[in-house]
């Protein structure tokens, strides 16, 4: 979809925009935006996606690149089912979804061994 190169976008993904789209989010629904420390994208250019999306939580995994959910499988799981735990309880306490964190101002997913949950152990 990008072509031979991740960096010169000459496949069917070259005309694709995604910044206008992103105001189309409903406010009330839940956002988890994750990406890795070490990705291709910078924290600047994350960043610039996810302002767009006010209720967004975003999580750096900070030992991944562009793939954090394969290259820190545990600790992306650990976040993910925090987040939905949170969404659902944010739900069934309500009426509406949660969990809103007001901004999309990173937080980390931590490093070092895992315990369950993300953070340092």
């Amino acid at each position: 979809m990008s072509g031979p190169a991740g960096l010169h976008v000459v496949g069917t993904l070259r005309e694709l925009e995604i910044f206008s789209r992103h105001g189309s989010v409903e406010p009330d629904l839940p956002v988890l935006w994750t990406s890795g420390r070490h990705d291709e994208e910078s924290t600047i250019q994350v960043a610039a996606i996810g302002e767009r999306i006010p209720q967004a939580e975003w999580v750096i995994f900070e030992q991944s690149g562009h793939l954090s959910h394969t290259e820190e499988p545990d600790r992306y799981l650990a976040v993910l089912g925090d987040f939905l735990a949170r969404a659902e309880a944010a739900e069934g306490d309500r009426g509406t979804a949660g969990p809103r964190r007001g901004s999309s101002r990173e937080r980390s997913a931590g490093a070092g061994r895992l315990t369950g949950r993300p953070g340092p152990s």
